[in-house]
């Protein structure tokens, strides 16, 4: 009898749970789609377009859900991390992202930022922090990557305006041999998109600045490449925006980029 109800119990669950798992996909269906490759069934999402070919793996037993939001890991390039943010495009994101990392006390030395055309924000930063070694001691450093993709996925769903720039620090070096910032914006051959190159010298903050002026002009930012090289700066943009077919306020863009770069 004991047995009986047992396995009854078991086959009662089992169905509970496959009507269960139906009706959530039903819900929720997955993106993408499952293929056949060599005898095994696997799930792939494809999106976006674009000359390279970009592959996000889950680990074993994971689901696809495990590399969407924030994630983030020491960097393999050098000392500090390497942050990869996939989410949902909007106007500010570029600009909160720097923000969060300006205010968490973190320098970007380099980003690379693309949007698919399923209208999601693929990124990744290479960050440092002069604090890092002191922000490890007696820190596992998965309690610290873990502290950064929690505190960064909360600071992307925040609303209200932008936290002002922290001061950012210059070098001795900088203070002694300064670059003059330089700005240009030229259109695409059809003035439907704009390519925004900025050069300067490097110093903390420097590129929420430059991300803040944007968000305030409504200029959505499609590309863009960071690069540090030494104490310079060397920044491309791909930019649009109604507000950039009007002349006065593509100088004013100008301008107060100009003095972002020079503050």
């Amino acid at each position: 009898m004991i047995v009986g109800t047992f396995g009854l119990l078991l086959i009662v669950g089992f169905l509970w749970n496959v009507v269960v798992v139906e009706w959530q996909h039903r819900r929720n269906p997955v993106p993408g789609g499952f293929y056949q490759i060599d005898g095994r069934v696997m799930h792939l999402y494809c999106t976006g377009d674009g000359p390279q070919t970009i592959i996000i793996e889950v680990g074993g037993s994971a689901d696809w859900l495990g590399w969407q939001g924030v994630q983030a890991r020491l960097s393999p390039l050098g000392e500090g991390l390497q942050v990869l943010v996939y989410a949902p495009d909007q106007a500010d994101l570029f600009a909160r992202i720097c923000g969060y990392f300006d205010g968490a006390g973190f320098n970007i030395l380099d980003a690379k930022v693309h949007t698919t055309r399923s209208g999601y924000a693929l990124d990744t930063f290479q960050v440092n922090s002069p604090d890092l070694d002191e922000q490890l001691a007696g820190v596992n450093y998965r309690d610290l990557i873990l502290y950064v993709e929690t505190q960064l996925a909360q600071a992307l769903v925040a609303s209200g305006p932008l936290p002002t720039p922290a001061r950012g620090r210059i070098s001795r070096r900088v203070k002694s041999f300064p670059i003059s910032p330089r700005v240009t914006l030229r259109p695409d051959e059809r003035a439907q998109r704009w390519l925004l190159a900025v050069s300067a010298s490097d110093r903390s903050g420097l590129l929420y600045s430059i991300a803040r002026v944007l968000a305030h002009h409504h200029v959505n930012l499609q590309l863009a490449k960071i690069t540090t090289l030494g104490e310079r700066v060397e920044d491309t943009f791909l930019v649009d925006g109604p507000a950039l077919q009007q002349n006065k306020v593509q100088l004013q863009l100008e301008s107060e980029l100009l003095d972002a770069l020079a503050a």
